[in-house]
């Protein structure tokens, strides 16, 4: 009942659903609340009903590169050059600091009178 309540209701309500005790108060808190939502059923998601027993699933991280970033007038940055697990939430941090690093190896090729390409 929680997970259906998480995609309709607000946080507010969501933090005080979790300050009540019994499972029969928050089933009572919920039904009222969304008796009064004006509820369209392309808005949300459809009601979760059961979880099947052995439902869970595992995704186990890892790490993927390329063996060399750079070649002539070529640099990979980002996904292009590594990957890493979604759940892992270092992908784009990752990606803006590979464009960050290359960003200063053309400035400082451009300081240096070096072709940017190299």
């Amino acid at each position: 009942m929680l997970v259906n309540a998480a995609f309709r209701l607000s946080n507010i309500d969501l933090k005080f659903l979790t300050s009540l005790s019994s499972p029969e108060e928050i089933e009572k808190e919920i039904v009222w609340r969304e008796s009064l939502m004006n509820e369209n059923e392309n808005t949300f998601p459809p009601r979760a009903i059961e979880v099947a027993e052995s439902s869970r699933a595992a995704f186990p991280l890892k790490l993927g590169h390329v063996d060399e970033y750079t070649t002539s007038r070529v640099a990979l940055v980002g996904d292009a050059a590594h990957t890493i697990h979604p759940l892992a939430g270092q992908g784009l941090n990752l990606g803006l600091t590979d464009v960050k690093a290359l960003a200063g190896a053309i400035q400082d090729s451009l300081s240096l009178g070096q072709d940017i390409g190299t």
